[in-house]
């Protein structure tokens, strides 16, 4: 069984295109990869392409993996025959060159910037890949005509078992089944802070302006709390008009529950169970019956214990489960509960917490919001999360977590990496998307290398605030 979807997943130089294909056939029993480039035809009259050479380049190991040449004769009259070649799964950025018989590069993988940096396909054991791809002039950049889509970003990517069958009830599941971010293209946000400290950039003509534009052009949540943007409603309908207008759907992050954050570097929220509902019902009657993602309230039930008593802890359960309840009055709207990460509060803990707080509602559940604890012990943790809900699907925050977490250091560790790119195409099941629901580049608060919540440092950027350090930190230890 084939089961086919179009999406953005950020490898740039990739497009839906020309006479042929690639496929990528994943092995399942040895996790290696069997990279096929087959059946391409030239371009009518292009009798000086000789050889085509495809180069992957795997993003935690530099040296890239070349399978060979594959010639054509010298006329460019026939199709390029079929080679493969065996490479680990992981994550690869893939360039596709021909060349004339000088060995002049005549033509490869379009890219929308010359300066961009190509964003890295995921390629995981177990599953099949055919990836089309645009080919451009070397030398003046354009497309060579003979293209499907003109739209430089987007893949098509065809998943199926390896053996031809259906790929198992795992893979069927993830593919057809309720994963409400299916075919979704994320919103970006023109005006972040990161877009506007890459306008300073590149006015200084900055050699990091690179790494902070390929943080500008990823797709991210806005969080709306009336203490963070006392504009927060009109923010929220600029930025609702911004996504109607792309045609994308945008990811929010509802923040503002009364007694948030337990007085840490993140504390406030409303002051009242009232208010807070007010708030909620102002945030449905803007966004109506756009398409919307969000995540429900970051901490708020792993922290639960932390600074409530009883009566607190239960209104807390109640106005998570309005929340859920007035989103999900909206057809539109996909609502996921933050359930905290793999490296706090057990699923045994969580469990209650979320049935009591309106889960059976919601979409799902939310991982590793503004933490960095890997995509593995999150997908672990999540599955175990999720047999304990029923089958509960789950969204993984992968925005800052390419390296891993640092100890038990949460406020703005050192040494960090960006993560997987945004995309619903996890193929992961149960898992509708990778989501980059902290901003990289935004600060945790007022310290640094700690896990102290309660200590701040006042030449730190606040919480929320732009740390340009530790954007192009995160990017450049990414591979950026």
């Amino acid at each position: 069984m084939l089961f086919k979807r179009n999406t953005l997943l950020g490898l740039i130089g990739l497009a839906a295109a020309c006479g042929g294909r690639q496929s990528v056939d994943l092995d399942r029993n040895s996790n290696l990869a069997s990279f096929t480039v087959g059946r391409f035809t030239p371009k009518s009259g292009a009798a000086s392409w000789q050889n085509l050479k495809l180069t992957m380049t795997r993003k935690d190991k530099p040296t890239p993996v070349v399978p060979k040449n594959i010639s054509a004769d010298a006329y460019g009259s026939g199709n390029y025959s079929e080679v493969s070649t065996k490479v680990e799964a992981g994550e690869y950025r893939i360039l596709l060159e021909y060349f004339d018989k000088n060995n002049q590069l005549m033509y490869q993988s379009c890219k929308t910037n010359p300066n961009e940096v190509d964003k890295p396909h995921f390629l995981e054991g177990g599953k099949t890949y055919l990836v089309k791809i645009m080919i451009c002039d070397a030398r003046t950049g354009q497309s060579t005509g003979e293209v499907e889509s003109k739209d430089l970003a987007s893949v098509e990517i065809t998943p199926e078992a390896v053996d031809g069958s259906s790929g198992g009830a795992g893979n069927a599941q993830q593919i057809d089944g309720a994963n409400p971010l299916k075919n979704l293209n994320f919103y970006v946000d023109p005006n972040s802070l990161a877009v506007e400290d890459l306008r300073l950039l590149q006015a200084s003509n900055s050699p990091d302006a690179r790494y902070v534009e390929f943080i500008a052009k990823q797709p991210s949540a806005l969080w709306l709390s009336e203490r963070f943007d006392p504009d927060m409603l009109g923010t929220l309908r600029r930025n609702m008009n911004n996504a109607r207008s792309q045609g994308t759907v945008p990811v929010f992050v509802l923040y503002d529950v009364p007694n948030r954050d337990c007085d840490q570097q993140s504390s406030g929220g409303q002051a009242a169970a009232p208010d807070y509902r007010r708030f909620v019902d102002n945030v449905v009657n803007i966004v109506g019956d756009s398409r919307a993602v969000f995540i429900i309230e970051p901490d708020a039930l792993p922290m639960i214990d932390k600074c409530l008593n009883a009566a607190q802890q239960q209104d807390r359960k109640d106005l998570l489960r309005y929340a859920v309840t007035r989103l999900k009055s909206k057809s539109g709207i996909a609502v996921y509960l933050d359930a905290g990460h793999s490296a706090w509060r057990p699923a045994e803990v969580m469990v209650p917490l979320l049935q009591a707080s309106g889960i059976e509602k919601a979409d799902g559940f939310a991982l590793n919001t503004s933490n960095y604890q890997s995509t593995g012990d999150n997908l672990a943790f999540g599955r175990k999360l999720s047999a304990l809900l029923g089958g509960k699907h789950f969204v993984i925050d992968t925005s800052r977590n390419g390296n891993g977490p640092k100890g038990d250091l949460w406020c703005n560790p050192r040494g960090r990496a960006l993560g997987k790119v945004p995309s619903w195409n996890t193929m992961e099941q149960g898992v509708d998307a990778f989501l980059w629901t902290k901003r990289p580049g935004e600060s945790d608060g007022q310290c640094e290398d700690s896990n102290d919540g309660s200590f701040r440092d006042p030449s730190k950027p606040a919480a929320g605030k732009w740390w340009r350090m530790l954007a192009i930190e995160q990017a450049r230890n990414a591979g950026i």
